[in-house]
């Protein structure tokens, strides 16, 4: 969200829309520093058991190829086959 933000005003936007995303930067932020101090409230423990789920679904995350990695079709290119759409009946 911070590089949004930084190309929004480099791109001179809508002070709207910088205001927006700012907004948003700052609720996160808030949101970040709720979650640290509760967790730096829990028993030692605790703690290392969230550190090692998080880092689980971390290699899982990564383990997941994205819509970025695979390839792009064009819609144009899509078409319905014969018998499939609901309006043919």
């Amino acid at each position: 969200m911070k590089e949004d933000l930084a190309w929004q005003i480099v791109q001179n936007l809508r002070p709207s829309l910088i205001t927006d995303t700012q907004n948003e930067i700052e609720a996160f932020t808030i949101l970040v520093q709720a979650q640290e101090s509760r967790l730096a409230e829990l028993p030692a423990s605790e703690q290392d058991s969230l550190r090692e789920a998080s880092a689980v679904q971390r290699r899982l995350r990564t383990a997941i190829p994205t819509a970025v990695e695979k390839p792009f079709i064009p819609v144009g290119s899509l078409r319905i086959r014969p018998g499939t759409n609901e309006d043919d009946t």
